[in-house]
């Protein structure tokens, strides 16, 4: 398993994201395992704070788009991409609210024994609201790769709240590295383009609807998740 830890600062900016302190990377990491589970390193989910895990995960068949679930944590937000007649990818986002416990997390892939590799990453939101995190539905969107670049544009059909919330989103890719949009503070990097399973995640204190990949390369497949977080 490839593990890398970062923890970035964010400072809030004029003109919004004052209600949410700063989020923290507490891993993210990949597998080139074919498996039906996948455990994390060992992460400590604070008390009465959220949490989310972005997954992306492949099977070798088109016909089949293997669901993700971790015990304990609520699926907010799927999407599938890829082609039709080859491997498919599929991102999920979860999320619970931590209760101290620490230790390694089980991602469970339903279906059958061809899914090919796992990335993923685990973000703590202090300061998000614990009861309802999200402050509308959050949006997905993908692109099978046709042409160059195949960048994918992620849209929130508003704003709730722009001067306290703020903006999470992430990509799945077949393995180019994302680029963070303007504005946005890179989080997470996870997977290589030799898994073919490759997940960014960014954050951005909330002052637009949309969030843009770019750098992605010609005929790559691509998906993504944008959240607007709630300010608790």
């Amino acid at each position: 398993m490839d593990v890398c830890i970062n923890s970035p600062v964010y400072q809030p900016a004029a003109g919004g994201g004052g209600g949410i302190t700063t989020p923290v990377l507490l891993e993210s990491a990949s597998s080139a395992a074919n498996s039906q589970a996948y455990n994390t390193g060992s992460v400590t989910l604070a008390n009465g704070v959220v949490h989310t895990i972005d997954v992306t995960n492949e099977h070798f068949s088109g016909a089949q788009a293997d669901t993700v679930s971790i015990t304990g944590w609520t699926s907010e937000k799927t999407t599938v991409y890829g082609p039709g007649g080859g491997s498919l990818q599929r991102q999920t986002r979860l999320w619970r609210v931590g209760d101290g416990s620490t230790g390694a997390l089980t991602i469970d892939v339903a279906g059958g024994s061809g899914n090919k590799q796992c990335a993923w990453a685990i973000v703590k939101h202090p300061g998000v609201d614990a009861s309802t995190p999200f402050a509308q539905a959050s949006v997905s969107n993908n692109s099978d790769g046709v042409g160059a670049p195949n960048n994918l544009l992620l849209t929130l059909p508003s704003l709730i709240d722009a001067a306290n919330n703020a903006i999470f989103a992430g990509f799945g890719t077949e393995g180019s590295a994302v680029t963070q949009d303007a504005g946005y503070t890179h989080l997470s990097d996870s997977g290589t383009t030799a898994t073919e399973t490759r997940l960014e995640t960014q954050y951005k204190l909330a002052a637009q609807t949309t969030c843009q990949s770019t750098d992605i390369a010609a005929f790559e497949d691509i998906g993504g998740i944008i959240s607007e977080m709630k300010k608790a």
